[in-house]
């Protein structure tokens, strides 16, 4: 019976992974990338979890038996994955303290108190009032969490669909100080911590990930992306 290193690997073979697994994998990752430089964890406070899924979990069922063909051939990125994985929740529960510190925390509703009482201050247009005005009518629970949710992922600019984007837009640089204030700062750091120990893992696997790639593209002379993908 032949090994895994004697098995041969074809170009069908090679153009299959690039196309359903490899190439997905490498966009997801550098979208990955990218947020967690910027410190966007992408906490969600409504499930306590993180987009920031498994791997496994980008690639569509249906693909995933190429994703295991893979792993046999190249063992090191499923260590990688299970690292990825095991980094990944971690921070996870990082956010998950911080984002329950920073809504039990006096700073946090006593800035959206003085915000009630003061009235909405600047020089805003009468949509930006209105819609601050629509979602100071929520209960100080929901801005709270909303706003712990967005002091948890760093956010500098929430989506126009979110309620809370025009208060984000005009108060953010009220609020994110408070991540700097007593036990909370403490929290902070272990969350960053936590951060830069799952982009490392990214970090390895794009680059094992494009080298795989690349080696195969110059063996069996396929693109790294097809021109029929």
């Amino acid at each position: 019976m032949a090994t895994i290193q004697e098995t041969k690997i074809g170009a069908n073979i090679v153009r299959a992974w690039f196309r359903t697994v490899i190439n997905l994998l490498i966009n997801m990752l550098e979208v990955q990338e990218s947020n967690l430089q910027r410190h966007n964890w992408l906490f969600d406070e409504d499930e306590q979890s993180l987009a920031l899924r498994p791997l496994e979990q980008w690639i569509p069922r249906k693909y995933l038996p190429n994703f295991y063909h893979i792993v046999e051939f190249y063992p090191d990125i499923k260590l990688l994955s299970d690292q990825h994985e095991e980094a990944r929740v971690y921070l996870r529960d990082k956010c998950k303290i911080l984002f329950n510190t920073l809504l039990a925390a006096p700073e946090l509703r006593k800035k959206v108190q003085k915000i009630r009482e003061n009235g909405v201050q600047g020089s805003l247009s009468t949509v930006q009032q209105e819609s601050i005005h629509h979602f100071m009518r929520s209960s100080d629970e929901d801005i709270c969490r909303l706003l712990a949710e967005n002091l948890v992922n760093h956010l500098q600019k929430a989506s126009p669909m979110r309620i809370d984007y025009r208060f984000w837009e005009c108060y953010r640089d009220d609020f994110l100080p408070i991540l700097s204030e007593g036990s909370i700062q403490a929290l902070e750091k272990q969350t960053l911590e936590a951060g830069e120990s799952l982009l490392a893992v990214v970090k390895q696997l794009l680059e094992r990930l494009k080298d795989i790639r690349r080696v195969l593209s110059h063996q069996h002379d396929v693109p790294f992306v097809d021109y029929a993908s």
